[in-house]
């Protein structure tokens, strides 16, 4: 599975010999495959941090 467009680029590159833009492979596998990646976008650290904060303070008063 691809992590970015940049790969698809370079697979398209290194296996067929096809030369495109990274926006043309963007464009093509959006829009033309009607496709994604299947990438979850990166966690902002607050947002993850709050969460086992209060994991932390539930188990503390459970005890």
């Amino acid at each position: 599975m691809f992590q970015s467009y940049g790969e698809i680029q370079l697979w398209l590159t290194t296996c067929f010999d096809i030369n495109l833009s990274c926006l043309t492979v963007h464009q093509l596998v959006r829009y033309k495959l009607k496709s994604k990646l299947k990438v979850p976008p990166p966690k902002h650290i607050k947002h993850t941090g709050r969460t086992s904060i209060k994991l932390i303070a539930v188990f503390i008063n459970i005890e």
